[in-house]
């Protein structure tokens, strides 16, 4: 039933967004390439070989240490937090250092309203309204078509996680707010976390292990299928997707100049990994975050290799 629902939702997505200036991407298995250009060692396309001797690394933490002295960052400053689902095993540095996120909430806010429409509270087709009040200028057709009354749920999903759109999001989050609640306290329920520190009441507050509980499930649960098909949509390689494209389901966050990623990898339909990497004031980190992705994604396939040669 949930398989029909999400191919009517985004069949029916499409076709609502074609009036729209900017039409919604076809939501399909992306077929891009790595990327081809070659600066450095890190640059290189993720084959079969790997870009970098991890021999020379006893732990995950001795890599990421190496990694975050390459690029010249504060340690302090730098959030990690990985989990392997095959190998049920994970990683955190500096996880519980609350930080100011921008969008990498956005999947959370996704998430507590699919958790409404498996309870049968709402459904993908439930309108939400429309008000000038939250409008927020940048990316997407919601932001810059031609404003309507009220949008379906499946359209606000799509819009805010694959192509950032803000007007989309503030939509859902203000709707989310009158009618069940405050948002803010919501997500840190859904982490199922403990916060002790008074920083995580303000809106948009979290840390890398808070982030990194809230995008698990996405990937394991049904009622979260949608949420997976809408971060697809984002075609850009750029951050977690500079160098590993196929299979990267990601949402970056930049705010008061902080960048941040989160993602899940997934290999033929089933979970690998998820990644969330948080910085703090560190300026461009574009290819760090781009970097760190693909070295943990390479770690990965590096442990694998030696397993089965052992």
């Amino acid at each position: 039933m949930l398989k029909k629902i999400l191919l009517f939702v985004s069949v029916f997505l499409l076709a609502a967004c074609s009036t729209s200036e900017e039409s919604v991407p076809v939501m399909e298995e992306e077929k891009t390439t790595q990327s081809e250009s070659v600066e450095s060692e890190t640059e290189e396309s993720v084959t079969e070989e790997l870009s970098k001797d991890y021999s020379q690394f006893t732990s995950i933490e001795e890599l990421l240490t190496a990694t975050i002295q390459e690029f010249g960052l504060n340690p302090e400053a730098v959030s990690v937090a990985y989990y392997n689902y095959q190998t049920d095993t994970d990683f955190f540095y500096n996880e519980r250092s609350p930080m100011l996120v921008g969008s990498v909430t956005k999947v959370g806010v996704a998430r507590l309203y699919a958790d409404l429409i498996a309870d049968g509270v709402m459904s993908f087709e439930t309108e939400l309204p429309y008000s000038d009040a939250l409008f927020e200028e940048g990316a997407g057709p919601v932001t810059n078509g031609e404003k309507k009354a009220s949008y379906p749920l499946y359209e606000l999903f799509y819009n805010s996680l694959a192509l950032s759109d803000n007007t989309a999001f503030n939509m859902l989050f203000s709707y989310y707010q009158q009618i069940y609640g405050n948002v803010q306290e919501s997500l840190l329920n859904l982490s199922g976390l403990s916060f002790d520190q008074a920083e995580y009441t303000t809106n948009n507050m979290a840390d890398a292990q808070m982030i990194l509980n809230i995008l698990l499930p996405v990937a394991t649960e049904d009622k979260y299928s949608y949420i997976l098909t809408s971060l697809s949509g984002n075609t850009e390689a750029e951050y977690f997707k500079k160098y590993v494209q196929e299979g990267m389901f990601t949402k970056y966050g930049s705010i008061g100049g902080s960048l941040h990623d989160s993602g899940i990898y997934m290999e033929d339909g089933e979970p690998v990994y998820a990644l969330v990497v948080l910085t703090n004031g560190q300026g461009n980190v574009d290819e760090f975050l781009a970097t760190m992705n693909l070295r943990m994604n390479e770690w990965g396939k590096f442990q694998q290799q030696n397993t089965q040669t052992d």
